[in-house]
């Protein structure tokens, strides 16, 4: 399935790490609200439960 996303600027920078925040939207789904950066330590949660998911699986 071929979903198209809008990726808008929240105007906002990133308490951790002094990148902008984005707000991408998807539709049927709920807004993402995240950091440019990939090493930004706001994404360390979301690193773990993917980690987790991979053993898991």
């Amino acid at each position: 399935m071929l979903f198209r996303s809008n990726v808008m600027s929240m105007g906002k920078i990133c308490p951790h790490c002094n990148t902008p925040l984005v707000k991408v939207i998807v539709p049927r789904r709920r807004p993402w609200k995240l950091c440019l950066d990939p090493e930004c330590p706001s994404k360390e949660e979301y690193k773990k439960k993917r980690a987790s998911k991979s053993k898991a699986s």
